[in-house]
């Protein structure tokens, strides 16, 4: 982490074409597990945690994404942005429809 603070490490660094990167993400107001707000507290009242998900009442998906930007302080240059969108998931009653029947009529099986 420290690596990167000093200007030449930077200068030498070029990112690869083909080459995976990865990072870890962290925020600590957001419980992604729980998917949950989690406020702090003062010195006599504990954190509060609110659970975003029973707010959500089936509203179009495109309200429900999280935006974060990194920017370059000094020139306002966007670097990258990571957009986290909330996706409802199939309830158990819920026909799956990425397996169907094939023309035979018999349901895709797995091959031993």
């Amino acid at each position: 982490k420290k690596h990167f603070l000093k200007e030449q490490h930077l200068k030498d660094f070029t990112f690869e074409a083909g080459r995976n990167y990865s990072c870890d993400f962290f925020n600590p107001y957001l419980d992604f597990n729980d998917f949950a707000l989690k406020l702090p507290g003062f010195s006599y009242i504990p954190g509060i945690t609110i659970p975003i998900i029973s707010y959500w009442d089936g509203q179009p998906l495109r309200s429900h994404a999280l935006r974060y930007v990194l920017k370059d302080r000094s020139t306002n240059e966007v670097l990258f942005v990571i957009i986290f969108t909330l996706l409802p998931r199939h309830s158990e009653g819920q026909k799956d429809e990425s397996k169907k029947d094939d023309k035979s009529g018999q349901k895709d099986e797995d091959l031993d």
